[in-house]
Parts: C-alpha cells; structure tokens; sequence
C-alpha cells in the first residue's frame, strides 16, 4: 500500500490516522484541508482544490490523501492502492470534535492551513451531525470500486487492532 486515499465524517481520526501511515510507510501525507483553506478560513472552491490535488497525486509515486471533498473522490479512488473508510458512529466523530475544539481552540491544528485557528463553530458542528445523510452518497461511490481496494473501519477498535497488525 503506498498511495492510500483516507475518508470518513469529520471527527472520525483521518488526519491521526494518515500521520501514523505515513511514518509507517515513510510516504508524504497530503491533508485536503491544509489545501483547502486560505488564512482566515477563507476557501478556496472545489475547482482550486482539484487543481493542486491532481498534480500532487500524478508527481508522487507515494501518497496518502486524507479529507473527503468528493470532488476529488475520482482522481484518488482511481489512482489509489487502498481506500479507507473510517465509517464511525456519530457518537464518536462528534465526541472527538467538540473534545479537538477544546485543546486546540485558538491554534492551529498541525493537518490544517495556516492562519486557521481551531474554533468552535456550531454550523460545523450541524454539518458533521447531518453526516449520516451524506453517508449514503459515500457508500453509492464505494460501490463502483472493487471490494479488495476497500477497507472499512466501523469502530475505532477496529482501526486499532487493523494498525497493530500493521506494525507487527
């Protein structure tokens, strides 16, 4: 596995989770959000965002791409060894949200965009809650890929005894 595609709600441990991979594998690790953003929260728009992520994933012989924005959904399922979904339940991913708005409120996460300091924000908040009905559209594109590409974490016990396997 050395070009990994990582996807899931909000708060479902993509970044941690492409950290640990990328030290594993010793391969670069490319979080959309840090693409995403401008200082100041300030977006840059999905067409943008297409533009830097294809020739990153075309330059690299190694990745790992974590963050949804299924804009990009094509070109990384297509290009990508493994694809990882982190399908948790909305207890945990909102647990983990409102706990990384505590510590890093005020600072910048290291996964995340200059000038984008952690901040509680209840619309985010709102969006990942409602991610159960965009759940749906995810699983209709998994479907199109095959299986053996595909490994799905539905619990975070799961992904760790997935990792400890890994590094033994």
């Amino acid at each position: 596995m050395t070009k990994i595609t990582i996807i899931g709600p909000s708060g479902s441990g993509k970044s941690t989770l492409a950290k640990q991979l990328g030290d594993f594998y010793e391969v670069p690790v490319i979080h959309l959000d840090s693409l995403y953003f401008n200082p100041n929260w300030q977006e840059i728009g999905n067409r943008a965002l297409l533009e830097k992520v294809a020739p990153l994933i075309h330059s690299n012989q190694h990745w790992i791409i974590e963050g949804n924005y299924s804009i990009t959904w094509p070109i990384r399922f297509n290009n990508s060894d493994t694809i990882i979904f982190l399908d948790f339940s909305r207890s945990v991913y909102i647990r983990r949200i409102l706990k990384r708005s505590f510590i890093y409120h005020g600072k910048v996460r290291p996964d995340m965009a200059d000038g984008c300091p952690e901040r509680f924000n209840l619309d985010f908040l709102k969006f990942a809650w409602n991610y159960p009905t965009r759940r749906k559209e995810t699983l209709k594109q998994l479907a199109m890929i095959p299986k053996e590409k595909i490994l799905t974490f539905h619990h975070p016990t799961e992904l760790k005894h997935y990792l400890a396997s890994l590094m033994n």
